[in-house]
Formats: structure tokens, sequence, C-alpha cells
């Protein structure tokens, strides 16, 4: 019977004593927690967001390295330009300033384009005008520069040219200039081309005798 007493007296002590408190972690490390969980989704925000940038970068780069591509083939030097000559002759029809002469008259030029430095400038002596009978008996010899302003080589080029020069017969001066033109129509190893002129010179001839000769001139010329 003691021994039945003992062993309900231990029961009615252990429902009395409460079990043990839950260990609780530090108020720290529950915040840390919340920390943590609240952190997750702002590290993936901040991965989505600088994939995209790491995107914008590669084309920026991509971009600058073609634009150092275009730089670089800009930077090149480019091949002088060959040297161009043509000589030819032909016929020439005044519209202005004919005087006392035939509208008819003859056309023989020399023009040099070095190349090189010089690039599409060259030189242009000319015998413009000419009277056929009698021979000579008036002219305009002009000397000037050319400038090769558009080319389709080897079939078209178009230049300008400015003159000063001389009139035989009224032993005066002139100055002027004109659009010239040279067309290849034989295959590109025949250097031969037409050559078609308009051009206008002031003859200085005194307050009564100072004129505006107008022409227009086709030549056959050995041009290349």
């Amino acid at each position: 019977m003691r021994g039945a007493g003992v062993m309900a007296a231990v029961a009615a002590l252990l429902t009395i004593v409460p079990a043990p408190a839950r260990a609780q972690a530090p108020e720290g490390a529950e915040d840390a927690a919340a920390g943590d969980g609240d952190d997750a989704p702002g590290d993936g925000d901040a991965d989505a967001d600088t994939a995209p940038a790491d995107g914008d970068t590669a084309t920026a780069d991509a971009d600058a390295a073609g634009a150092a591509t275009l730089d670089a083939d800009d930077d090149r030097p480019r091949p002088p330009r060959r040297a161009r000559y043509s000589l030819g002759a032909g016929g020439s029809l005044l519209v202005t300033g004919v005087g006392d002469g035939t509208r008819n008259r003859g056309e023989a030029h020399l023009e040099l384009l070095p190349g090189g430095r010089w690039k599409r400038y060259g030189l242009l002596l000319a015998l413009r005008h000419a009277t056929f009978d009698p021979p000579l008996d008036d002219a305009l010899i002009t000397a000037g520069v050319v400038f090769e302003a558009a080319a389709s080589r080897p079939r078209l080029s178009l230049a300008l040219h400015a003159d000063v020069g001389f009139q035989l017969a009224a032993r005066a001066p002139a100055a002027g200039g004109g659009l010239q033109t040279h067309l290849w129509l034989a295959p590109r190893y025949v250097p031969i081309a037409l050559v078609f002129d308009l051009t206008g010179h002031l003859v200085v001839d005194g307050v009564d005798d100072t004129a505006l000769v107008l022409s227009a001139s086709t030549a056959l010329a050995i041009a290349w």
C-alpha cells in the first residue's frame, strides 16, 4: 500500500509541474530570418534588372566595335588619283560675238590633270574660235584651270574650267569659262573620246567693242 501511495504522489507531482518551456530563439535571429525572407525577392529583382543592363552593354559594345571598324576603313589611305590627259581638235559654233566673221570656227585643246596632290584640278590650254579662211585671221587663245566636278569612268567625265586669254583680231584680253564633257564611246582600251564644251568669254576691247562671246564646240580627242 505504501508503494502504491508513493507512485500516486509522484504522478500527482508530474501533472502539477509544467513541462520545460520550449527554448526560445533570440529576437535578433527571428528578425534576421525575416530579413532573409524579404531579401530573397529583392535579390531576384536585382538579378532581373541586371540582366537587361548586361544586354544593353553588349549591344553598346557591338555598336562601338562597328563604329570603330568604319572609322578604321575611313582612315585607310586612298590610292592617289591617276594622271589624265586630253588632246583634241574640232569645230565650234559662235552664238554671240561673231563680229564680221563667220559663225563656224575651229577648236583645239590640250588638257592635263596630273592627279596625286593636284587631286581633281588640272591645266587647260586651248585655241578657240579660229577662223578657217583666212586661217587664224581671228582666234581666242586661252589658258586656265580645270576642275573635274563629276565622273563615271570609263565612259563620262564632267569638268568646269576658268580661262584667261587674248583675242587675235581685236588684240584684246579675254576672260571666261565653261562646262566641258568627255564621252568615251569606244571600249575602255581605246583612248578616243568626244569632247563637248559650252563656253562664255568676255573680250574687253574698250567701251564700244567689248563683247561677250558664247560658243558651243565638239571635238574628237585622244583622252585617257
